[in-house]
């Protein structure tokens, strides 16, 4: 998962007002459009988008061939 963190020095602000923008800026891009959620707080704004990154699998095999 991406996690993006909105924050500012500026007391007082209110996080809900960017939801819009932010929501506005991902609608475009085909995956992450749909998938972002936000999370609003009073000191920052939380944007997360699930990835699934491919893995890498590995090991060693013992055996006998006949």
């Amino acid at each position: 998962m991406v996690k993006l963190i909105y924050t500012t020095k500026k007391q007082g602000f209110n996080y809900s007002t960017i939801v819009d923008d932010v929501s506005d800026d991902f609608e475009g891009v085909p995956y992450f459009g749909k998938r972002l959620k936000n999370e609003n707080h009073t000191e920052y704004l939380i944007s997360s988008i699930p990835i699934l990154f491919p893995g890498l699998l590995a090991g060693i095999t013992i055996g006998i061939v006949f």
